[in-house]
């Protein structure tokens, strides 16, 4: 099993892992990508997954033809590199615990038990991840679970980053890699019982529900992406997923909005669980007069 440090480089940060799309009426090839265009000039915006399986790839062509289209590449935000001591010790001092906390005194002695238990499981003692807040724990899990089933690799994000510095393309953010930390930092924070039970539920049946979110990514399946990956937080747990999506997705728009009305051919890469619903980034581009169109190939 991979060190700590290792398995963190390995995972985006970011909610957890996303897919797109809308249901093709033709029998055109289809993706989670879209064209959002306005006043003649328009912009890529694809759903992408964070972690994606070998077998995954290679990836929808029209991922590729965007990307060859386009002289900028947007991400989230920029990962700290993994062989950089500096910026992982920052990354592991935002996401645990301050002397005098950890989990056992955060948690209440029913879910501790069930958390210790999963690790147990697993052969881990769950000594090692005392100090690990809620943000971070359930990375962990992704990360286990995603290694128990074979299907850990290198999400579209961290494909298409690496080939853009390859190639030498500007690569811009949308967001700070701090603020990503801080915003993991808050997850739980409030209500961490019931933070890390959700997330322990949803490792029960991980396998097939992360293959039926890669299916639905694949074809770009909007109706699927929401019910497979929204849903349920919306209903079970509100808050962080206003703090996850809608807050953020508002905050993105004007980010977006600035990539018109010049030279360059931009591709924006995100989360694809930001574009399905209300309030998704498509559903507020739409709402802001854009006209959105899923990329046949």
């Amino acid at each position: 099993m991979k060190k700590i440090p290792q398995l963190l480089t390995h995972l985006k940060l970011v909610t957890a892992i996303s897919i797109i799309g809308f249901t093709s009426l033709t029998h055109a090839a289809t993706t989670s990508l879209w064209q959002v265009s306005k006043n003649g000039d328009s912009i890529y915006l694809g759903g992408t997954v964070h972690v994606l399986p070998p077998s995954e790839f290679p990836l929808p062509k029209g991922f590729e033809q965007a990307y060859q289209n386009t002289n900028v590449l947007m991400l989230e935000a920029q990962m700290p590199d993994a062989n950089d001591p500096a910026a992982q010790l920052a990354m592991m001092q935002k996401l645990t615990y301050p002397a005098g906390q950890n989990l056992k005194t955060q948690l209440s002695p029913a879910v501790y038990k069930k958390l210790s238990q999963y690790f147990t499981d697993l052969g881990i003692d769950i000594a090692m991840f005392e100090q690990f807040k809620p943000g971070l724990v359930t990375m962990m899990l992704l990360t286990f679970e995603l290694q128990k089933a074979q299907l850990q690799g290198e999400g579209v994000d961290a494909y298409f980053s690496r080939l853009a510095k390859q190639d030498d393309k500007k690569t811009i953010y949308l967001e700070s890699l701090d603020f990503q930390l801080s915003l993991f930092s808050a997850f739980g924070e409030d209500n961490a019982d019931a933070f890390i039970q959700s997330n322990l539920e949803q490792m029960k049946d991980f396998q097939p529900s992360f293959t039926k979110m890669l299916a639905a990514w694949r074809s770009g399946d909007l109706s699927d992406i929401e019910y497979l990956m929204t849903t349920e937080m919306q209903q079970t747990d509100p808050d962080t997923y206003e703090l996850m999506f809608t807050k953020r997705n508002k905050d993105w728009i004007p980010k977006l909005e600035a990539l018109f009305n010049n030279q360059d051919k931009e591709l924006v890469l995100v989360g694809a669980a930001h574009l399905a619903g209300k309030n998704s980034v498509l559903d507020l581009l739409k709402l802001r007069g854009y006209h959105v169109k899923q990329v046949q190939f």
